[in-house]
C-alpha cells in the first residue's frame, strides 16, 4: 500500500509537471498495486475461510470460547485474539479507504491539470547543486 501510494504521488508530479508522456511509467505499476493491495483486502476482510478472513476466524474463536471448546490456556488468550483481528480488519480497511482516497485525488487532479482548469501549483523546488559535490577534491 505504501508503494502505491508513492506510486501515487510521483504520478501525479509527473503530471503536473507537463511530462504527461511519461506518467505511464508510474501508473502501470500504480494500477497492478491497487489491484493486488485491493483484492487482497478484500479477501481478507470478507473470506469465511477462518484460515483468511479477519472476521471469520474471529467469529470462529469467539463462539469456540462461548461453547467451551478451548483448552483453558488458549482460553486465557482468546479474548486478546479476538480484539486483534478485529482490530486489523479495522485497519485494513482503514488503509484501503485511505489509498483509495489518495488515488481518487490523484486523478482528480490529473484531470484538473490535463483540462486546463486551475490546480494547485507544485511545490517541489529546482534542483540546486550541492556544493559539497562541487568542493569535494579526490585524495
Amino acid at each position: 500500500m505504501l508503494a502505491a501510494i508513492a506510486l501515487s504521488v510521483a504520478t501525479g508530479i509527473l503530471v503536473k509537471s507537463g511530462k504527461l508522456r511519461q506518467a505511464w511509467i508510474t501508473a502501470l505499476p500504480l494500477s497492478w498495486l491497487l489491484l493486488i493491495t485491493s483484492s487482497a483486502a478484500f479477501e481478507k476482510l470478507t473470506s469465511d475461510d477462518v484460515r483468511i478472513g479477519f472476521f471469520a476466524a474471529a467469529n470462529d474463536l469467539s463462539q469456540k470460547l462461548a461453547a467451551g471448546l478451548l483448552p483453558p490456556e488458549k482460553a486465557a488468550i482468546a479474548p486478546t485474539l479476538i480484539f486483534n483481528q478485529r482490530l486489523d480488519a479495522g485497519l485494513t480497511l482503514f488503509f484501503v479507504v485511505l489509498l483509495w482516497v489518495i488515488v481518487l485525488d490523484m486523478l482528480r487532479v490529473c484531470y484538473l491539470y490535463t483540462t486546463g482548469r486551475p490546480v494547485l501549483p507544485s511545490a517541489e523546488s529546482p534542483h540546486i547543486p550541492s556544493r559539497l559535490v562541487e568542493d569535494y577534491v579526490r585524495d
